[in-house]
């Protein structure tokens, strides 16, 4: 189903995109029009929502050519490339350097548990099919969005402002010595601010640094728990690492996409120092049903097995 929801975000965007910036498409008064945005009102969330759901993809693809005899010639590992390629264009769509950059370490993540797992007979025996996969995505960013987004690398109308709203976001967070105004205030706190910053035709409802924000909002205790939160993943990375592909408690059968939603998780918390994806309530979703997955258990004919 996520999966599912994030080919309707990418077709949907790329809609938007051939239209222009009055289609009828945008949903959202206040949005970026002229460029992909699917089902939000940010390009930038689109762009780090697809490109955190490339690795849950890939590990997807991963063990459905592990453990399905019919390899290629299955009709779901077909529909798998095609989102997956589907997938990397859009996020390149979406004219977003943040986008570009989660795309580059998701590519570079997708990589990795490929190559972990490849060791496998079936999958090795595909191996040719993932690397046509990947060159043919590659051949299509570079003729149709990758132009877009080397422009966009020149200038950002927020480039004079990110980093002051950051600054801000702490000096207003001061007074409340760790503790943080209350979750929701930041909107109310950074208003009284009063400075340029504040005023710039965009919109400001949220500092670009979802860790800024917290710090105001929820202080100390918040901090710590997003820490335990990071600990926790980096924890489940190394269990699956170390995992065999054979296990037999079902681990060997869904290794790729635990490697997958662990990778998608790390991504979400990189964007989330220079935007603010899991204010978005879709991609806080998306954060809490990766958590499911990684840290959740695996079921073998009806019987629970621990993850």
């Amino acid at each position: 189903l996520t999966l599912g929801f994030a080919a309707v975000n990418a077709f949907l965007g790329l809609w938007q995109l051939v239209e222009g910036p009055s289609s009828p498409l945008y949903l959202y008064q206040i949005t970026n029009r002229g460029e992909a945005v699917g089902l939000f009102a940010n390009r930038n969330h689109l762009a780090g929502f697809l490109a955190a759901s490339l690795p849950v993809a890939v590990g997807t693809l991963a063990d459905r050519l592990r453990n399905h005899p019919l390899g290629v010639r299955d009709l779901y590992v077909w529909v798998l490339t095609t989102l997956i390629i589907l997938l990397g264009v859009t996020v390149t769509a979406t004219h977003s350097r943040a986008g570009f950059l989660m795309l580059m370490l998701s590519v570079v993540a997708c990589a990795f548990i490929v190559g972990r797992l490849g060791r496998s007979g079936a999958l090795a025996s595909s191996l040719p099919w993932l690397r046509v996969g990947a060159l043919l995505a590659g051949v299509l960013i570079v003729q149709f969005t990758l132009y877009g987004v080397l422009q966009r690398l020149d200038t950002d109308p927020l480039d004079d402002h990110r980093w002051a709203m950051n600054s801000n976001t702490f000096a207003v967070s001061a007074p409340a010595f760790g503790t943080g105004f209350g979750l929701g205030s930041f909107r109310h706190a950074y208003d009284d601010v009063g400075d340029a910053a504040a005023d710039i035709p965009q919109y400001v409802n949220h500092a670009h640094d979802d860790y800024a924000e917290l710090w105001l909002e929820a202080g100390l205790p918040a901090v710590l728990l997003a820490i335990a939160a990071v600990v926790a993943v980096v924890a489940q990375v190394r269990k699956y690492l170390r995992t065999s592909n054979g296990a037999e408690n079902g681990e060997g059968t869904h290794r790729g996409v635990k490697l997958g939603a662990a990778f998608a998780l790390l991504l979400l918390l990189l964007h989330s120092l220079v935007d603010y994806p899991l204010r978005t309530l879709a991609i806080a979703s998306y954060a809490a049903l990766l958590a499911a997955v990684l840290l959740g258990s695996v079921r073998i004919s009806g019987r629970k097995r621990p993850a």
